[in-house]
C-alpha cells in the first residue's frame, strides 16, 4: 500500500516542480525531484514494489524532461538498479548518508544520459549541456532530497508505522 502513496506522492511533486518553477519564470531550471524520489525508491528495502514504483513514473518522467527521447528513463533504471546494490547497506531512515548517495545517484545519472547521447546522437550540443549542468544537477538534488526523502519517509511512516521500527516487529 505504501508504495502507492510513494507514486502519488512522487506524481504529485514533479507536477508541482514544472508548476513552481513555471511561477517563477525559471522553467529551464529543474529541482531534480524525478531523480530524488528514483533514489529514495532505490535506496527502500522492498525491491518489487519499488520496481513497480519506478515503471510507474517513468512515463510521468520522460514526459517532464527535456531532451533525446528515452534517454532520461533509460538512465533513471540504470541508477535504479545500481542504487539496488547498495540498498541494505543503509538503515531504513532517510539520513545524511542518503542525501550524499542522491546527489552522486544524480551524477551517475548525468553520466549515463552523456553515454547514452553519445551513442544515439553523437551532437557537441547536448553533450556539452549535459557536462555543463551536472555540478547544478548534483547540488540541487542534494537539497532538494533533504526535503523530500524526508517527506516520503514521513508517508511511509504514517502508512506503515511497522516501517519506521527498522525492521523490528511489535
Amino acid at each position: 500500500m505504501t508504495a502507492w502513496a510513494l507514486w502519488f506522492a512522487a506524481l504529485i511533486a514533479i507536477s508541482l516542480e514544472g508548476a513552481i518553477l513555471t511561477m517563477f519564470g525559471a522553467d529551464s531550471l529543474s529541482l531534480q525531484v524525478g531523480l530524488v524520489a528514483i533514489t529514495y525508491l532505490g535506496l527502500r528495502w522492498d525491491f518489487s514494489s519499488s520496481a513497480w514504483v519506478v515503471l510507474g513514473l517513468l512515463f510521468p518522467l520522460e514526459w517532464a524532461a527535456v531532451g533525446v527521447p528515452g534517454v532520461y528513463s533509460l538512465a533513471s533504471v540504470v541508477v535504479f538498479l545500481i542504487l539496488r546494490i547498495f540498498a541494505r547497506q543503509f538503515e531504513n531512515r532517510w539520513n545524511v548518508g542518503k542525501v550524499l548517495v542522491c546527489g552522486a545517484a544524480v551524477g551517475a545519472h548525468q553520466l549515463v544520459s552523456l553515454f547514452a547521447v553519445a551513442l544515439i546522437t553523437p551532437e557537441e550540443r547536448v553533450t556539452e549541456a549535459l557536462w555543463a549542468t551536472m555540478l547544478g544537477a548534483v547540488l540541487t538534488a542534494l537539497v532538494t532530497s533533504m526535503l523530500l526523502g524526508w517527506g516520503f519517509g514521513r508517508i511511509e511512516g504514517v502508512l506503515d508505522p511497522r516501517k519506521e521500527s527498522d525492521g523490528l516487529i511489535y
